[in-house]
């Protein structure tokens, strides 16, 4: 039996018992009687024979004391993916420290070749039981697994661990989907004699673009060398490592290039370059104009949501423009297809009305009116009327968006605005006729207002 004088305690997680001793003339205390009081209080596990005999040696008395302990449970760790390739990317060139841009520092392209392990799984380990002083026992759960990588352009091994690449191409990631996409690359200068090219996928030239080509791609295209004037468009992002003299570019994603001379653009993300001369550039994102250089010069230059340059004009006086923000097209654009968009829905509704008279003659009359020229011609313009309601309803939404991210647009110029320049924000424009340093040209009301750049900006 236990000894009376022997007091324990268990808390209330079950994880840790304690005992005090009491001090009493009568009383001896021994290993064997505690463990008897331990065991008859319940506690059968994690016990510290030697720590109780330590108590019991010193005369610890009086005072708590832990002499056993549970072990919790350990879950064991989830699954996991080792990705042997590297797919965040940043699309903004590196500033050097002269201050000059480094537009060979762009890589928003990453290969691998056939046969290359791109991806390795760890499964989940096991759990590892534990026990509480009583005993019971605490399991501890398997980690959760992992589902098997989906996409294309690669196979997985019997046991589901490798992943390898089975063509050469460019690597993505999205999510938990891996795709190997067809990269053409061209080892030298894109000439006439190599024709129209359009590639599904991404092109890489590593050289120049000879004048007159036609380019086109479903995804990114890099360009090392000079082109000349041609046509470039692209589904994603287009990067001019060196620049372009002369022709068009179309991009849905954002162009980054050394300079833009006499080039047309019309890009639908952001914009970061050197130069640009004489040129009609249009951006639906910001306008960039990096580094030391960093000169709008000539030509016209449209940035939705801000243009940020170094130098806007020369001191020849050169007519430059440049907007930001809803211009008044835009605007009026918003308008008429609010307008229209309402029209067409009350038209609707007056051709479903029409439809459900035809309804209500086939369920009174007893009669199909289903061959009725007159309600075959309300389906058509019912189908009609949907198509064009989509369309006007999908270019309203772009413009509305254009139009949320366009509000509180500026120029910021970052050392001289010239005489001869035009800043226009949204309807409202400015001539500049003074030479300005330094300046935030901002909307205030219905004016334009040139502001001193607050001096952290500037740095």
């Amino acid at each position: 039996m236990g000894d009376e004088k022997t007091e324990v305690r268990i808390s209330s997680d079950e994880m840790e018992a304690y005992i005090t001793l009491h001090e009493d003339a009568e009383t001896e205390y021994g290993l064997k009687s505690i463990l008897e009081s331990l065991e008859k209080a319940g506690v059968r596990a994690g016990i510290d024979e030697q720590k109780i005999q330590s108590v019991i040696d010193r005369q610890i008395y009086d005072r708590e004391v832990v002499i056993a302990k549970g072990v919790p449970a350990k879950d064991g760790k989830e699954g996991y993916f080792d990705y042997n390739f590297d797919c965040n990317f940043d699309n903004k060139p590196k500033i050097l420290p002269d201050g000059s841009v480094d537009y060979w520092s762009i890589h928003n392209i990453e290969t691998v070749v056939e046969g290359q392990v791109i991806a390795v799984y760890h499964p989940a380990t096991m759990g590892e039981n534990g026990f509480t002083v009583k005993g019971k026992t605490l399991i501890g759960k398997k980690g959760r697994e992992l589902p098997p990588l989906k996409g294309k352009g690669f196979e997985r091994s019997e046991d589901n661990v490798t992943y390898t690449a089975t063509l050469t191409g460019k690597i993505e990631k999205q999510g938990e989907r891996i795709a190997v996409l067809p990269v053409y690359e061209i080892f030298g200068n894109a000439e006439l004699v190599n024709g129209v090219i359009d590639f599904k996928g991404d092109l890489i030239i590593h050289g120049g673009v000879e004048a007159g080509m036609k380019i086109s791609a479903t995804g990114n295209i890099t360009i090392d060398g000079v082109v000349e004037p041609s046509e470039i468009t692209a589904r994603k992002n287009v990067i001019l490592r060196s620049g372009m003299l002369g022709g068009s570019i179309v991009a849905k994603g954002d162009l980054s290039a050394k300079f833009l001379e006499n080039v047309n653009a019309r890009i639908d993300g952001n914009i970061e370059a050197d130069v640009f001369m004489n040129s009609d550039i249009s951006c639906r994102g910001k306008v960039h104009l990096n580094g030391t250089r960093g000169r709008i010069i000539g030509g016209q230059t449209y940035g939705v949501e801000g243009i940020i340059a170094s130098d806007i004009g020369n001191s020849a006086e050169i007519k430059t423009n440049v907007a930001v923000g809803m211009d008044l097209e835009s605007a009026e654009k918003i308008r008429e297809l609010e307008k229209r968009i309402q029209e067409n829905e009350d038209y609707s509704v007056k051709i479903e009305l029409g439809l459900a008279k035809f309804a209500e003659m086939e369920r009174t009359q007893g009669v199909s009116m289903r061959e009725d020229p007159r309600r075959v011609a309300l389906l058509r313009e019912k189908v009609k009327c949907s198509a064009t309601l989509a369309t006007d309803q999908s270019q309203l939404k772009v413009l509305k968006r254009e139009s949320e991210l366009s509000k509180g647009a500026f120029v910021r110029v970052f050392r001289n605005l010239y005489p001869g320049v035009c800043v226009c924000i949204d309807e409202t424009r400015i001539y500049n006729r003074q030479q300005q340093e330094c300046v935030d040209v901002i909307r205030r009301g219905d004016k334009i207002v040139l502001c001193r750049i607050e001096e952290d900006a500037v740095s």
